[in-house]
């Protein structure tokens, strides 16, 4: 799923349901909202109420900062005089033969021109004066596709607005209910209605436009529709949240209450000037991240629990959870996952690491080689924590564990296999590099900072020096060890650090904490491959590119 920020009536304090939305040059977003005209500039939320506090059933933002509202019998604008919000009524403008007695739903601004649009009427205001199109029976919707206006008058099909006259569109009669006209290719259009599913219009003829939505928008009533990023259509319903399709018809994503909308009921869709999607809806209003080259799969049943480690390899993504070691299939454009647990992984995983293509688990109850959906046992020493190649020894392999830490080898085109553990040294290792002298770097969040020589067959301990305070860190809590571009950082809370071997002290590592701003304080570094490094900073995430100073 993409991104979901879910704004509930809590945040922004007025009415439950949002029947429209727009936004300014500015990115000021405003929603028709139950209590009135709701205005959100990104930080801030206020609230307007209408002459008589009626329900704002539709907004539109014209270039000149305007912000017209229509309401049952009231349309007008809103705009600052000396420095407030205020409104002004337009229907004093109505030709007095004619009574505005209804909701104003669509209001669409048109050159120098805006049509408001009632079921009994279209208001063309224009030059200061109203003028009025009725018809022999009540319209649905007026809808703009295009430079072009379409409005259906019920039983009598579609007419198209040109200038102001309606003419009746040949072919049109059959469809009843039409909520959704969006521009489709070339110069044709799809046509969305409430439970009959959606059309195409070439200019000529309507068929039906054959897809997999059909069904699921004539089963939960589509309700309005929005193009998105050139080339998607994005449909919500009264009854399942919305759909996205391309333009093929195929079904990109499925969004409901079940994947973070906040309700069911799409009253209002609309895509804004950075290709977000706004849903008002019957209860709450949801911004929806379409733009984002980040999506979200969320375990809302706990099928798998909280995932510490993960790894794509030979065509399947792996999850590493407190509960097992789970797998999916995996291809790039890949936007469903069937997650099945790798049989008799029950338990905590710890880590997921590649070895000269071979997959590692670091398991509570030992590491295993993962091949497929199948474990092999490498050792049975509790707790699998972080493995590295040592490069004073490039046959063997260092591990973590809860103890201490493990040894293993590889001979030249072999399989990893257990050496023993190395003696001298048992406290718990969660992270450990080794630096250019061959010294192992250990730490643990809770445990401090300890720099470990090894003997010559790489099973002892035989030097070990304990650092905290007295050597320069800020303290020996929450400090972690990390490679970048093959030169070792200690993070803290308090910035990065470097080691001075000659002084036997640790300094701030000033330009890099400067540069990485608010991401001095990370308490993680995935490599990314080719100089790039993911900083987590307690969940925030940022990517660092050090190919350049």
């Amino acid at each position: 799923m993409p991104y979901i920020q879910n704004y509930p009536k809590s945040i922004y304090g007025s009415g439950n349901q949002n029947w429209s939305v727009s936004q300014d040059k500015n990115g000021v977003m405003y929603y028709g909202n139950a209590e009135g005209l709701l205005v959100y500039d990104g930080r801030y939320w206020q609230q307007y109420t209408m002459p008589h506090r009626q329900i704002v059933r539709s907004v539109a933002t014209a270039v000149d900062g305007r912000v017209y509202t229509g309401s049952y019998g009231e349309f007008g604008y809103w705009a600052f005089k000396n420095n407030r919000f205020t409104y002004t009524s337009l229907t004093s403008l109505i030709p007095g033969t004619h009574v505005l007695s209804s909701e104003i739903w669509k209001i669409y601004i048109d050159g120098d021109r805006v049509i408001f649009q009632s079921f009994g009427a279209i208001y063309l205001y224009q030059h200061q004066k109203i003028t009025v199109i009725k018809s022999n029976a009540p319209y649905l919707f007026l809808h703009r596709a295009g430079n072009r206006f379409f409005a259906e008058s019920l039983n009598n099909g579609l007419f198209e607005l040109t200038g102001s006259k309606l003419s009746p569109v040949t072919g049109s009669e059959k469809l009843k209910n039409i909520l959704s006209i969006l521009p489709y290719k070339g110069s044709s259009f799809i046509i969305g209605t409430s439970k009959d599913g959606l059309f195409i219009y070439d200019g000529r003829s309507f068929k039906p436009f054959v897809t997999p939505a059909n069904d699921f928008l004539k089963a939960y009533q589509l309700n309005n529709g929005v193009r998105v990023l050139n080339k998607y259509y994005a449909y919500g319903t009264i009854l399942n949240g919305l759909i996205i399709i391309d333009e093929e018809g195929r079904i990109i994503q499925r969004i409901n209450k079940n994947t973070g909308l906040q309700n069911n009921t799409v009253l209002s869709l609309y895509a804004d000037n950075d290709e977000n999607l706004w849903a008002g809806l019957d209860n709450g209003i949801d911004r929806l991240e379409l733009n984002s080259p980040l999506y979200f799969y969320f375990d809302k049943t706990g099928k798998f629990g909280t995932v510490y480690s993960s790894i794509i390899f030979d065509n399947k993504i792996y999850l590493g959870t407190n509960q097992g070691l789970y797998y999916s299939n995996w291809t790039q454009q890949n936007n469903t996952f069937d997650f099945k647990m790798v049989p008799n992984s029950q338990g905590q995983v710890w880590d997921l690491a590649l070895i000269d293509n071979q997959l590692i688990c670091g398991h509570n109850s030992g590491t295993y080689r993962v091949l497929g959906d199948k474990l092999v046992r490498l050792s049975s020493l509790g707790g699998g924590w972080m493995v590295r190649r040592l490069n004073s020894s490039p046959s063997h392999i260092i591990q973590g564990i809860y103890n201490g830490l493990a040894l293993y080898t590889r001979a030249v085109g072999g399989n990893l296999t257990f050496t023993a553990p190395i003696t001298g040294f048992n406290a718990p290792s969660r992270l450990l590099e080794e630096d250019r002298n061959g010294d192992i770097w250990v730490t643990h969040a809770y445990k401090g900072l300890n720099k470990l020589t090894l003997s010559k067959d790489l099973r002892k301990v035989i030097a070990n020096k304990y650092f905290d305070e007295k050597n320069g860190l800020p303290g020996n809590y929450n400090i972690n060890v990390f490679k970048l571009e093959d030169k070792i950082v200690f993070s803290s809370d308090s910035g990065f650090y470097t080691y001075d071997d000659l002084s036997d002290r640790f300094t701030k590592y000033q330009v890099l904490n400067h540069k990485l701003g608010a991401f001095a304080s990370s308490n993680k570094i995935i490599n990314a491959g080719a100089h790039k490094y993911w900083f987590i900073n307690h969940g925030k995430v940022a990517l660092v590119d050090l190919s350049q100073p």
